[in-house]
C-alpha cells in the first residue's frame, strides 16, 4: 500500500535510492507497477479486452492513436494467467462487456475476475509486479502450472520485473531471491528458502514444516479419493 501511494509512510519509501515522494504517482511512478490484489474488482460497462490492456497518458501516441508502450500479448498474458480458455466459453470473447445487468453484458465468476485482473497486472510489463495471495483460488496443480508459466513468460520475452509476492501458500517460497517473515507488522527474518532452513529460523522452519506437512495430507487424501473412485489412471 505504501509503494502504491495508498498509506503514507511515517519514514520513506526509496526505490532504487529515490525517494517515492519526489516523483509524480500518476504519470513517473504507478504506470510502472502492475498489481493483482486479493481483493479486485472489475469496470462495469467495459469489455474485456479493455479490462486487461492499460493504457497511461504518458505511453500513448495521441497522433496514431495506438499505444507505444512495450506491452506484452494480450493472448500471451491471458494464457499465463490461465484466462485463455476461459474466453472460449464466454459469448463475445474479448469484445463482450462486463457487467451483467447491462444489455448483453456478461458475469464473470470470482477466479475469472481474479484471471483477469492477473492479465492486466502483467499486460503492461510493469518494472515492478506486485501479487497478493495469486493462487489463493488455485489447487496445488494448478498453483504449480502458474508458476511455471509466468517463469516462462518472463524468459520468453526477455522481461526481468521485480515481483513481490504476499502470499500464505509457500510453494513458490524454494524460488524467491529474498524472504521476509513478518509477525505483528514487524520483521522477524529475511534470507533466501535455504538460509532461513539452515539456520533453523523458529517461526519459518515450523511454518514451512507444517505447510509440507499439510500439503502432503491433502495430496495423499486426494489420491485416495480418486483411487476409489477410478483406479485405471492415476498419475503420481
Amino acid at each position: 500500500k505504501m509503494l502504491l501511494g495508498l498509506i503514507k509512510p511515517e519514514g520513506t519509501v526509496t526505490v532504487n535510492g529515490v525517494d517515492l515522494e519526489l516523483l509524480n504517482h500518476r504519470t513517473e511512478w504507478l504506470p510502472r507497477i502492475g498489481v493483482l490484489q486479493q481483493d479486485h474488482e472489475l469496470f462495469t460497462g467495459i469489455s474485456i479486452h479493455d479490462q486487461i490492456v492499460t493504457k497511461f497518458e504518458n505511453d500513448w501516441d495521441y497522433s496514431k492513436q495506438e499505444s507505444v508502450k512495450n506491452h506484452l500479448e494480450l493472448g500471451k498474458v491471458a494464457d499465463t494467467a490461465g484466462f485463455s480458455s476461459e474466453i472460449k466459453k464466454i459469448k463475445g470473447g474479448y469484445d463482450a462487456i462486463y457487467g451483467d445487468w447491462l444489455p448483453e453484458g456478461v458475469n464473470l465468476s470470482g477466479g475469472q475476475k481474479q484471471k483477469v485482473a492477473l492479465a492486466r497486472a502483467l499486460e503492461s510489463r510493469p518494472d515492478i509486479l506486485i501479487l497478493d495471495e495469486p493462487t489463493a483460488s488455485l489447487d496445488a496443480s494448478a498453483a504449480r502450472s502458474f508458476w511455471s508459466k509466468l517463469k516462462l513468460l518472463f524468459e520468453e520475452r526477455d522481461y526481468h520485473p521485480t515481483v513481490i509476492v504476499v502470499t500464505h501458500k509457500m510453494d513458490i517460497f524454494p524460488q524467491c531471491d529474498q524472504i521476509l517473515v513478518m509477525g505483528n507488522g514487524v520483521l522477524l527474518a529475511e534470507g533466501t528458502h535455504d538460509q532461513l532452513l539452515n539456520i533453523e529460523h523458529p517461526v519459518y522452519s515450523k511454518l514451512y514444516k507444517d505447510y509440507i506437512g499439510a500439503d502432503s495430507e491433502q495430496s495423499s487424501a486426494r489420491i485416495i479419493i480418486e483411487a476409489s473412485e477410478g483406479p485405471s489412471d492415476i498419475h503420481g
